[in-house]
């Protein structure tokens, strides 16, 4: 696995040899690396769809909380975070967010758990299987890759928690046409401390921090392996570079083609695709080696 100096031996398995040129689906991207303007891109350039396979089965999400036993919720920056299944929780302002990306071994344990695909929202109609489409060698330190908008939301809710979306929505949902550098994304807040950096782990780009175009990994791509990735927050890592993640954040209800935000770039990202005010976009479907997720959770009492 990659160490701070990024060294580690490959096989046919490794994040590189699975992904040969991958992406989202083919199709075009809307990247707003800055706040005016817009380019079209994709995350970590040309790409090949890699299909999930497996078969789902009737029952029901598990560990899925319910209006009984969910804890109670704390408005503003009191109360702590949960203890839930799944990444470990780090307390933002007002929230709480995993502190790396979903490993593949949560999100496995999950796909075994034989979650119904029938517990799904209508706009996750057409997604028919959880099953992950990507293998890993090092299952409890490799991020789940492979997983579209839909597969991420499940997971989620699986544990407790929700994708991550709006602090001020009932629905929990941000606009797809908010702001990019808007406090009331979650995502966006927890990476750049509440809207005080540009980086998680400040304002001047640093080549050797984060999993990059400029610092790419050798062999499997490792959660909370760069040293200098962490922020903005203290416990929170990889919000820049690694894989691109996905949030709740959509432009329609229609179902799997609409297109959903993702934030913070990916292993092949430039230094523009790492900051925390970088957003683009993909189908609600799109499976890609290039996007993972994390989770967000209410403050408790």
């Amino acid at each position: 696995m990659p160490s701070e100096a990024g060294a580690a031996g490959n096989d046919d398995t490794s994040d590189f040899a699975q992904s040969g040129k991958l992406g989202l689906g083919g199709r075009a991207i809307v990247s707003k690396p800055q706040i005016g303007g817009a380019s079209v891109s994709n995350v970590g350039g040309e790409s090949s769809v890699e299909a999930t396979g497996g078969a789902a089965s009737s029952e029901s999400l598990a560990g899925a909380p319910t209006e009984a036993g969910a804890p109670a919720v704390v408005a503003g920056g009191g109360g702590k975070c949960p203890d839930l299944g799944g990444e470990k929780l780090v307390q933002a302002d007002g929230f709480c967010i995993d502190e790396s990306e979903v490993t593949f071994a949560h999100y496995q344990a999950f796909v075994d758990s034989h979650p119904s695909v029938a517990s799904q929202p209508a706009v996750c109609a057409g997604n028919t299987t959880f099953a992950n489409g990507c293998k890993a060698t090092e299952p409890a330190k490799q991020p789940a890759r492979c997983v579209d908008w839909c597969d991420a939301r499940a997971y989620c809710q699986s544990v407790g928690k929700h994708l991550c979306g709006s602090t001020g929505s009932a629905s929990g949902a941000l606009p797809y046409d908010a702001a990019v550098i808007s406090t009331d994304n979650q995502w966006y807040a927890a990476c750049s401390h509440a809207g005080e950096r540009t980086y998680p782990y400040g304002d001047s780009y640093d080549t050797s921090a984060c999993w990059s175009a400029d610092r790419p990994p050798v062999g499997n791509l490792i959660v909370k392996s760069a040293s200098g990735c962490v922020g903005g927050y203290e416990g929170l890592w990889d919000m820049s570079g690694g894989l691109a993640e996905w949030i709740d954040s959509c432009n329609g209800e229609k179902g799997m083609a609409d297109a959903c935000h993702i934030r913070g770039g990916s292993f092949s990202g430039s230094s523009a695709e790492l900051r925390c005010d970088w957003e683009s976009g993909a189908a609600r479907d799109t499976s890609s080696n290039y996007i993972g997720f994390r989770c967000c959770a209410d403050l408790t009492r």
